[in-house]
């Protein structure tokens, strides 16, 4: 009878070469992974340029941020609330301050506001004159910029209306509302073309009447427009008569 021979069925040992290959061969699979998910992703969104503030308070129990871009800053926050609880994935938007202008000319009862789109409106709506608050001026410098900007016009008498929080439970930075009596053509505006704005506009000359109207009959789209006319009327009702 034949000698039959043994076999080893213990299992050989790994060879370190084959798993130094493997080892490699998965972390370039690895980075080819993260350099496509990268650059399919929106690069304007993952740089974060935001140069405004940011809110925090002693609610605020942590942040993780989501988008940014240089005009606003996306959040989810973990906010304690008064009685004691913890809400988690609280969606907060900070945005640079804004300004919004209620143009008064230097006419009788004239008053100066903008017709145009906006992506986030359905059709037409009447517009005061605004923008943004850069890092570098007040508010009242962003006033006046915005109107020779948008407009070509100055002022030198200019109405505070208050700052206010644009949402109270999202954020939206502030609005600061202003008048610009008597507005007049800059030094050397004859051939004035506005600036600043992506949407096309359309200057439009009211009296406080059909300013009014606008108000309350929807003319005016946007709640930040409305309430700085609003408050502008309210201000000349109660402490100049427009003839």
């Amino acid at each position: 009878m034949s000698r039959r021979h043994k076999h080893n069925t213990a299992p050989s040992s790994t060879n370190p070469a084959k798993l130094a290959f493997f080892s490699f061969l998965f972390l370039i699979l690895i980075g080819v992974y993260l350099s496509y998910t990268r650059s399919r992703s929106p690069k304007h969104l993952i740089n974060t340029n935001y140069k405004g503030n940011n809110w925090r308070t002693d609610q605020t129990l942590k942040v993780r941020p989501v988008v940014a871009t240089e005009f606003g800053s996306c959040e989810l926050h973990t906010v304690k609330s008064e009685a004691g609880d913890v809400i988690e994935d609280w969606l907060w938007w900070d945005e640079k301050d804004q300004v919004n202008v209620l143009v008064h000319l230097a006419e009788p009862d004239r008053f100066l506001m903008l017709r145009q789109k906006k992506y986030g409106l359905v059709g037409e709506s009447l517009a005061t004159v605004g923008g943004l608050v850069e890092s570098s001026e007040t508010p009242l410098e962003a006033a006046k910029r915005e109107l020779s900007e948008e407009l070509g016009l100055q002022s030198e008498q200019w109405i505070s209306l208050g700052k206010f929080r644009i949402s109270s439970v999202r954020g939206g930075g502030y609005l600061n509302s202003f008048i610009a009596l008597d507005s007049h053509a800059t030094p050397g505006s004859e051939n004035f073309k506005p600036s600043g704005d992506l949407e096309a506009q359309h200057s439009v000359h009211m009296n406080k009447e059909n300013l009014m109207e606008a108000v309350m009959n929807g003319q005016i789209q946007e709640v930040k427009w409305t309430a700085t006319v609003a408050l502008g009327l309210e201000w000349f009702s109660q402490n100049r008569v427009v003839k």
